[in-house]
């Protein structure tokens, strides 16, 4: 009965060297076969042929803004605007920087309402990215007023402060002002 109990002693000691050996061979199997696939991929060498890249979607595609005027005109696409700068006009006054960080002070006076390409707007925002091609066609809104701008830091106060529009689907796709 002695030496079964030994021997039962002896082998449940032998087990955790046991997985202890079992780790450490998975450990130099893992680092052996990290390292080749390392030097596989330095080398420029096909690893598997089942490795497919991961579809993204188009990457091109810009972002649709928030909804806001009503298209109302039928047009070819984006050769002119859905909605007239009236349209635009009206929504400010009623909604003015509605869904954005803006809070308006003052009510705000239209002084400007306008359609003109992305790039022609860019370059009266010294060089403000619109986020839409060069050539799409946007509708600019400029306001006189007092706006106070929420931002990460301080609030910052605007007398001049704009709101733009895509011409096709009317959605708000940027605001901004002419912070003192």
């Amino acid at each position: 009965m002695r030496n079964i109990q030994k021997s039962k002693h002896r082998r449940l000691r032998a087990v955790p060297w046991t997985g202890l050996l079992i780790l450490i061979v998975a450990g130099i199997a893992l680092v052996v076969g990290v390292s080749v696939i390392s030097a596989s991929a330095a080398q420029g060498t096909k690893i598997s042929q089942t490795t497919r890249p991961i579809p993204l979607g188009n990457l091109n595609q810009y972002a649709p803004g928030v909804a806001a005027i009503k298209p109302h005109l039928a047009t070819s696409s984006g050769t002119a605007p859905t909605f007239t700068a009236t349209d635009a006009e009206q929504y400010v006054t009623a909604h003015p920087f509605a869904n954005t960080n803006v809070t308006v002070i003052e009510t705000p006076t239209v002084i400007q309402a306008t359609f003109m390409t992305s790039a022609a707007l860019s370059a009266q925002l010294d060089g403000e990215s619109i986020g839409r091609p060069d050539t799409a066609l946007v509708c600019y809104v400029k306001l006189q007023g007092t706006f106070l701008f929420i931002g990460p830091k301080e609030p910052l106060t605007a007398h001049i402060a704009y709101e733009v529009f895509d011409a096709e689907t009317g959605n708000l796709i940027l605001a901004g002002g002419q912070v003192q």
